[in-house]
């Protein structure tokens, strides 16, 4: 591909990743994920081990602010993915005038791969997941990465030789297998991959019994880097601040790495819900590249049809298993899952440019060569488009809101939340930046798990002595629904918001107790909820007093001139 492009297709997303870097924390998990990296935790499920582990290298290189280094980590990531992509498509558009003629010029397969992964790069999804701590832009990594291993495979060669000759398959497939296996301890969707695998398996005859080594071989180097999730169990005996399901036990560990608790989220939709996510992710795909790169699509797999079947059916295979897996997981979030399509369609646009360009080629001498060169400014236009929706630079929002929270609510306050999106960035300013530790924390939706309940009684046993009765006769009944065993939804219910009152009004009224906007009415029902800037405390009656909001943080939240998703928005 030449060093021109590898350096072109890393160091200019980088330099652009550098400049609209996030500065802090950010909504969603990113505070969750910074502390875990500092103090070897457990995140949510399914845990992240292989980027928790990364991240802590990182943040003992740069300790001093934690959030600039793995923001920072993720755009190392997702230029690096960058640079895989480009080598993909220029891979894609080898071909020969006949089976004896000369290798055409190099010139505009390496303009269009240079396109291929800026485009990628510069793909509105993918440069925001590449400007925050965040998983996926090492998830593209290790997807494009082992795309990039498969496909030769699959078409029978390896580096240009048969790829059982010198018994280079083998190696090659446990280095496969060992790069799946770690890859899912960064993220599970990697998973998407098993189709594409077991065609590679196939293609390569491991079920031919003079190849059953081979077989044998690739699952032990799976096992090998799927070990890397050993660290969960690990740690979480030593119990670190940090310790999502608290995966200690076989059982635990299960759950957690089977991501059990999101489950219900998991085909739970028919099929209006389908189809509204498919019109949603056919919004998002128009946001990601200028509707006219798509009109490259079908000259491109026309292209890939002739020249590289193996590498179209590889496509098509990545290209259908996310969107079947992504279009049936009803999160908020879901957007950076779709990110294998779009590397799919980064690749064939690629194809499909080189295939205009041969076309013009093949009518004048001159058009190639001009072609190539203009292609190369393709890009510019994706930058320019997803500029401002991407431009991190100056979004304190996260922080801002964490702070102002944390400067309304008085002295050992407890505060009772159901907001991610307010939790994170509070632990990110408790843990990270040691403001308020005074003030309890508490997940709404975290306190069904025993896990997170137990957690709290042993970090504030005394605080909330007053509520064990209620905890014990919660943590009884929520045990056999953690088990898979009979319960009585209604009893766990009544017991569950008998424990939230309790502790939530334990020590009341000497200890401020405080909720967010999510109004339960099933909550402290005999208490008043008087707004104080922006969280309301619990009083048995309202002050009548506003609240002075003068010494807020609301640069960066109130600027118009920063992009605000839906999610920011609301």
């Amino acid at each position: 591909m030449g060093p021109l492009t590898i350096g072109l297709l890393f160091g200019a997303p980088l330099y652009v990743y550098a400049r609209t870097l996030s500065p802090t924390v950010n909504l969603i998990d990113s505070g969750e994920l910074i502390s875990v990296a500092v103090y070897l935790g457990i995140a949510h499920p399914t845990g992240y081990p292989l980027y928790t582990l990364l991240g802590r290298i990182v943040t003992l290189l740069h300790p001093s602010n934690p959030a600039v280094s793995l923001n920072f980590l993720s755009a190392i990531f997702g230029s690096a993915a960058a640079v895989l992509v480009g080598r993909i498509a220029f891979l894609a558009t080898r071909c020969r005038d006949d089976r004896r003629g000369p290798e055409r010029s190099l010139w505009p397969r390496r303009s269009v791969a240079a396109v291929s992964g800026l485009l990628f790069a510069f793909s509105r999804t993918m440069w925001q997941v590449s400007t925050e701590t965040e998983v996926y832009s090492l998830a593209a990594l290790l997807i494009v990465l082992l795309l990039l291993i498969s496909v030769p495979l699959i078409d029978g060669e390896v580096g240009g030789r048969p790829s059982g000759g010198g018994g280079y398959r083998p190696r090659v497939l446990v280095v496969l297998g060992y790069l799946w296996g770690l890859a899912m301890g960064d993220h599970m969707s990697v998973v998407l991959l098993a189709p594409l695998l077991l065609l590679v398996l196939f293609r390569c005859g491991v079920w031919r019994k003079g190849e059953r080594r081979s077989i044998i071989s690739f699952s032990v180097a799976f096992l090998l880097g799927f070990s890397i999730y050993l660290y969960l169990p690990i740690r979480s005996a030593q119990e670190p601040v940090l310790d999502w399901g608290h995966p200690a036990d076989l059982d635990s560990f299960v759950r957690h790495i089977t991501a059990w608790q999101y489950r219900t989220w998991m085909f739970s939709g028919g099929l209006g819900l389908l189809l509204d996510k498919f019109s949603g992710y056919v919004r998002l795909l128009a946001g990601q590249f200028s509707p006219f790169f798509l009109f490259l699509l079908p000259p491109g797999g026309l292209f890939l049809y002739r020249h590289h079947r193996s590498l179209l059916l590889a496509l098509a295979i990545v290209f259908l298993s996310d969107l079947f897996y992504s279009l049936n997981y009803n999160i908020p979030d879901i957007d950076p899952y779709f990110i294998p399509s779009f590397l799919v369609i980064s690749i064939l646009v690629a194809a499909g440019l080189y295939q205009v360009v041969e076309w013009a080629g093949a009518r004048s001498r001159y058009a190639a060569p001009i072609l190539s060169g203009i292609v190369l400014a393709i890009p510019l236009w994706s930058i320019r488009t997803n500029l401002w929706r991407c431009d991190r630079s100056r979004d304190f929002l996260a922080h801002e809101l964490a702070s102002n929270l944390l400067s309304t609510v008085s002295e050992g306050a407890v505060v009772m939340t159901r907001t991610w999106d307010l939790y994170a960035p509070v632990l990110y300013l408790q843990l990270i930046e040691g403001k308020r530790p005074d003030v309890v924390m508490i997940d709404y939706e975290l306190m069904r798990r025993s896990w997170y309940v137990e957690r709290l009684m042993r970090d504030h046993g005394a605080r909330f002595a007053s509520a064990r009765r209620e905890v014990d006769r919660f943590l009884a009944l929520v045990a056999d629904f953690e088990a898979g065993r009979d319960y009585d939804s209604r009893r766990l219910d009544r017991a569950f918001y008998a424990m939230l009152n309790a502790i939530l009004l334990a020590n009341y009224p000497e200890r401020p107790v405080y909720v967010d906007f999510d109004d339960d009415p099933r909550l402290a029902p005999a208490l008043k909820k008087d707004p104080q800037g922006v969280i309301f405390q619990l009083r048995d009656a309202f002050a009548g007093e506003s609240y002075d909001i003068s010494g807020y943080r609301l640069a960066s939240t109130l600027d118009p001139t920063i992009y605000r998703d839906v999610r920011a928005r609301w």
